[in-house]
């Protein structure tokens, strides 16, 4: 039996619009009402999830930050991993130099020290309040995580530099859309947060199901006991997954719950008492 199903959100979950699609919705609330947990595993501050927790009517834990912050459905932590000030430090320095909007994810805040195009772009994108860092500066904030927006090509050749400058014990980089690059706490993913999520509920990893679109959905996806990608996805990232469904612009994503569901019916079946 699925218990839990982890859900990306952009292009996953979110249309192209990034709303939520009333198809999605009415398989999110029947997949509650049949007993799984929904959580939603996103990039995303915890804040910017709340809202669409509401609309979806669940209250579920979430894994924010991509696996760096884990919450319960209490809203109280379960895990949180954070940058050594160090390689922050160096990602923030190169980040600046090469022109390219930053923003510092502290636990339940999100820190920038820009507030141009593109900072009003993820605020149009996420709904996220920016907050300015104050006199201390962004080196002056624990990082949960660090991510870097702008043309893919500059993204590309940020990685590339800091692929040389910083090592596996300083941080994870990950793409998670084309023009952002993350950079998170040393062996931190998706599948950290989640696992610590399960070990929390009690739950094996045959238990849980995840959803994902992108290299940041990867290893998640290769964790779960069920998984899916969006035919969207990159080829690596569909091959990890049990099942490719459809994009969201034809909500895959209640597709994908409705296969849960069905797998669910089918345990259920074999377990009942025969006549």
């Amino acid at each position: 039996m699925i218990r839990l199903a982890a859900l990306d959100m952009d292009g996953t979950l979110l249309g192209p619009d990034r709303r939520l699609a009333p198809e999605v919705v009415a398989a999110v609330r029947e997949a509650r009402d049949s007993g799984v947990t929904i959580c939603l595993a996103s990039g995303r501050a915890p804040a910017t999830l709340f809202t669409f927790q509401d609309e979806l009517e669940i209250r579920g834990p979430l894994v924010c930050s991509n696996g760096a912050f884990v919450l319960d459905d209490s809203r109280e932590e379960i895990f949180h991993a954070s940058l050594s000030p160090r390689a922050a430090g160096i990602f923030l320095e190169d980040a600046r130099s090469a022109g390219l909007h930053v923003n510092l994810y502290s636990r339940h805040r999100v820190f920038t020290d820009s507030l141009g195009d593109w900072a009003r772009l993820y605020q149009e994108r996420t709904g996220v309040v920016l907050d300015l860092p104050g006199d201390e500066g962004m080196e002056g904030h624990e990082a949960t995580k660090v991510l870097l927006i702008g043309e893919p090509g500059l993204l590309d050749e940020s990685e590339k530099r800091m692929k040389e400058r910083l090592t596996a014990e300083d941080g994870v980089l990950v793409r998670s859309e084309p023009d952002y690059l993350e950079f998170l706490p040393p062996g931190v993913n998706k599948s950290v947060g989640l696992a610590r999520l399960a070990e929390r509920l009690g739950l094996h990893r045959a238990e849980v199901a995840a959803l994902g679109d992108y290299w940041n959905d990867l290893e998640m996806l290769q964790w779960a006991g069920f998984s899916g990608a969006m035919l969207t996805a990159p080829e690596e990232v569909r091959a990890a997954a049990d099942v490719v469904v459809p994009p969201n612009t034809r909500h895959g994503a209640a597709a994908f719950l409705h296969l849960v569901l069905d797998r669910n019916r089918a345990v259920q079946s074999t377990l009942s008492p025969r006549a």
